[in-house]
């Protein structure tokens, strides 16, 4: 049987959410860019741009805490989006590697493993074809994300709700009920595609930031004293 995440909210509560997913939209989506939110190249060549000069100790320093910050977003990527929609593909999986296990039997696991990828692969890849105005693959794209919002949801609101039932929402009142519910598709939306874009540009700069510091900076207070010595 599948979890309900909502069960036991009542109109009330749905009013409450409405209301706050309006405030936000109006906020923050009214002219937003999705697609070009979800274009992991467009944002991968934003981050290389905004670490490209930071050389010496800060970029040493700045790498490694880039790099511990992808750590941590790996590892919530992989719990709450990754295993979730790999366990909700396990039929098309073995569909797959049955296929491909006539040619091998390596070929085939590693295909099954790029099918439960795929949702994940498509939205961070496939957002730069749907921009360029390829229909097909924006309605593909759009599809694939509800899907793994669908696959993402009982994890994510299962954490919340550990939060709520310890009181986390009490101060709220009348008004628990919708910000639950409003917790609970926000956290989905983060695991589905916000943790692992996170994962990809904080592993990406902190690589760059490393090589640049292992380049080291000019020396340029070396040849000044060694000028004003000869003269």
């Amino acid at each position: 049987m599948l979890y309900n995440p909502f069960n036991g909210y009542g109109p009330f509560d749905w009013l409450v959410f409405l209301a706050i997913a309006g405030l936000l939209y109006a906020a923050f989506g009214r002219n937003g860019d999705f697609l070009g939110w979800l274009d992991l190249s467009e944002n991968l060549e934003r981050a290389f741009k905004a670490v490209r000069g930071t050389t010496g100790r800060s970029a040493m320093i700045s790498g490694i805490a880039f790099l511990a910050i992808a750590s941590i977003c790996g590892g919530l990527a992989y719990y709450f989006d990754l295993e979730s929609t790999y366990d909700w593909l396990a039929e098309a999986r073995r569909a797959v590697e049955s296929s491909y296990g006539l040619v091998s039997p390596q070929w085939a696991v590693m295909v099954g493993t790029l099918v439960s990828l795929f949702p994940t692969l498509l939205e961070l890849f496939g957002a730069r074809l749907a921009r360029a105005g390829i229909t097909f693959i924006e309605w593909l794209v759009y599809a694939f994300i509800v899907f793994d919002f669908i696959t993402d949801l009982e994890r994510s609101a299962l954490f919340v709700q550990t939060y709520i039932d310890r009181g986390a929402l009490l101060w709220a009142g009348p008004f628990a009920g919708g910000l639950g519910i409003a917790a609970k598709l926000v956290m989905t939306l983060i695991a589905s595609l916000v943790m692992e874009m996170a994962f990809i540009l904080f592993l990406a700069a902190g690589i760059v930031l490393i090589l640049n510091a292992m380049k080291g900076a000019p020396e340029t207070g070396r040849g000044d004293a060694r000028t004003a010595g000869r003269a």
